[in-house]
Formats: structure tokens, C-alpha cells, sequence
């Protein structure tokens, strides 16, 4: 019985192994290029920080032939840029290029990578551009495949020029040939005669070596404008329309008028404002005062009186001027009583 079962079960997973082989489509190989080259790799040191290493390669990955595009892949998944022993047998690192045709990709080594990995200066070590040996069944030596030896002349050391200085005129040059062969200007000129990368440069040069504007901002071109902004005339249409008449009617407003001319014996026009402001600071006074007798707390009275002066200014009863330079001095007080008073 256990035999008929276990018979039972391997075919079962074959047939479901061959149902899936039968049903997901094959990888396909992608097309060699039309040409492959490494045309410079270079290393410099000391560029972000202090005992730093980063490797540059520039390559030509060349799709040109009609009936030959460049394959379905990203070129970070179909072309590695790799760094190997002097002998060629051990890979130390490895990367994505950046994109097919001209262009170029870095390798980046911190100053503990560079010890932990043992990169030794003006080592004949193999840069190699290759197709992804995941992809591509054959790698082959100009086909799919091309690599240069580091010679002394490619380390780039700290001299008379820092190393950042020959990265930055290195990084020209090789914009200017990217130029030459895409038609795509990537660099410009700055007033004083400097060669920069423009911002098409720029997007392809910081995607091959991140935060190298943070290194070298003068290989950027900076830009600036001058924006004109209309006047705006200072109106106080709001604070003209909140009035005691507006708000609460002409009856009202004659009965303050009133009672002001009354307080001060004559006729003013300031009359009925004299008047709101001490009918509405009288009933803030009792406010506090209920609040405080009830409760023993100033704080509480003044926090719950807040909101009758807001409804005195929004009859009019109190000018908005006065509340809102009220309010930017009880801002600023706050500040200091939070934030500075301790220091």
C-alpha cells in the first residue's frame, strides 16, 4: 500500500513539474552588441572621504545595426561592469552598467572595504565590462565582453592636481566624447570660461557615480533666476465691513452711539467704538471673574476669555488691528517663555 502510495505521489509532481515546464516561456538570450569596448578605467582616491577608492569605467556597449536594438533587458541587469584580480580568475566586485552605448559606471570602495578587500594601489588589476553571465549562454572577448589591464598611468594619486580635480577633469573628457558620438550636448559653459556639465550631463554622470555633486559641485552647472513679483496693494476691506452697524444691525449700533456720546458729553464719531470696546471688556471681566472664583485659576480665566474677544472683534466691537497685535505679542511671548527663557 505504502508502495502504491509513493508511486502515486512521484507522479503526481512529475506531471506538475512538466506542466510547468510546458508553460512558462523560456528566457530568451539577449543579442550580442554590434561592438563592445572599455575605452578608459580609471581609479581615484580620497574623494569622498579620506582613504576612499572609486573605480570608473567608460565603455561603449554599441547597439547600431537596424535589425539589432538594444535588448528588452535594462542594460543594469543584461551588462555587469566588474573589477577583478591581475590574474583574471577572482571577481572582487561587480555592477550594473548604468545604460548601453557611451556612458560610463563606478565601482566604489569605502576606506574599510578597501582594506577588507585588500585593494592595493597601482595593482594591474582587470576592469571588464561582460554581458550578465545569468543572460548570456557564451562570453566572449570582443563580442560580448571586453577588458583592460590597470596600468600605473590609470591610478590617479593626490599630487600637484588632488585626485578630486583629475576625477572632475576626467569627467569632462569623457562627457565631451559622449557628446561626440550621441549628438546629446551634455556639457556648457560657464561665465568664466569653466567647462561644466549641463543638466542632461548631469542626470547620466550622477547616475554612474552617486552623490559625486556633493564631491565635486564645481563639475555642476548652476543656475540661478530672478523672479519679478506684482505689488499687492495693502487693502483693509474686511476689517472696513466689521462693524457694530454691520454685524448687529443700525439699532444697536445708534443705542452704542448713544451711550458713548452720553459717557463723553459730546458728539464724536469714536462714540460707538468707545463704547463696544467697554461693553465687550466688561463681559471678558466677567468671564474671568466667574472663572477665576470658580476655579482659583488666572490661567484658565484668561485662556477662557480668549474666545470673547474674538467675537468682540468679529461685531466690530473691538478693531482687528488691535486683537491681531495682541495675538503676535502673545506669539512671541510664548516663544521666549518656551524656548529662550532658560538659556
Amino acid at each position: 500500500m505504502l508502495i502504491k502510495l509513493k508511486r502515486v505521489v512521484q507522479a503526481t509532481v512529475t506531471a506538475f513539474v512538466a506542466l510547468l515546464l510546458l508553460t512558462s516561456p523560456a528566457l530568451a538570450t539577449p543579442a550580442n552588441p554590434d561592438s563592445i569596448a572599455l575605452n578608459t578605467a580609471k581609479v581615484f582616491q580620497n574623494i569622498f572621504t579620506d582613504g576612499d577608492r572609486l573605480f570608473v569605467g567608460e565603455f561603449n556597449i554599441d547597439y547600431i545595426s537596424p535589425g539589432n536594438p538594444e535588448p528588452d533587458e535594462d542594460a543594469t541587469d543584461a551588462f555587469l561592469l566588474q573589477l577583478r584580480s591581475a590574474d583574471g580568475t577572482t571577481l572582487i566586485r561587480a555592477t550594473g552598467v548604468t545604460d548601453y552605448q557611451w556612458n560610463l559606471t563606478s565601482i566604489y570602495f569605502t576606506p574599510a572595504q578597501v582594506t577588507s578587500a585588500n585593494i592595493t594601489w597601482e595593482t594591474s588589476y582587470k576592469v571588464r565590462v561582460t554581458g550578465n553571465p545569468a543572460l548570456f549562454g557564451t562570453l566572449t572577448e570582443g563580442t560580448n565582453m571586453a577588458t583592460k589591464t590597470l596600468s600605473p598611468t590609470d591610478w590617479n594619486t593626490d599630487g600637484t592636481l588632488t585626485s578630486s580635480e583629475l576625477l572632475r577633469l576626467y569627467c569632462i573628457d569623457v562627457a565631451a566624447r559622449m557628446e561626440d558620438d550621441s549628438g546629446v550636448t551634455l556639457l556648457a559653459t560657464t561665465a568664466s570660461g569653466v567647462s561644466v556639465l549641463n543638466p542632461t550631463g548631469t542626470i547620466l554622470f550622477l547616475a554612474a557615480i552617486p552623490s559625486l555633486s556633493s564631491a565635486l559641485p564645481g563639475l555642476f552647472q548652476v543656475s540661478s533666476s530672478t523672479t519679478n513679483l506684482p505689488a499687492v496693494p495693502v487693502v483693509a476691506t474686511y476689517e472696513e465691513a466689521t462693524t457694530i452697524g454691520g454685524k448687529l444691525g443700525t439699532s444697536i449700533e445708534n443705542s452704542f452711539k448713544g451711550i458713548g456720546e452720553w459717557l463723553i458729553g459730546v458728539d464724536n464719531p469714536r462714540a460707538t467704538g468707545m463704547a463696544a470696546g467697554l461693553w465687550i471688556m466688561l463681559l471678558m471681566l466677567t468671564v474671568m471673574s466667574i472663572v477665576f472664583l470658580n476655579s482659583g485659576s488666572t490661567t484658565g480665566a484668561i485662556i477662557l476669555a480668549i474666545p470673547i474677544a474674538a467675537m468682540g472683534a468679529y461685531v466690530g466691537a473691538i478693531p482687528l488691528t488691535l486683537l491681531l497685535t495682541v495675538g503676535l505679542l502673545a506669539v512671541a511671548y510664548t516663544g521666549y517663555f518656551i524656548w529662550l527663557r532658560g538659556t
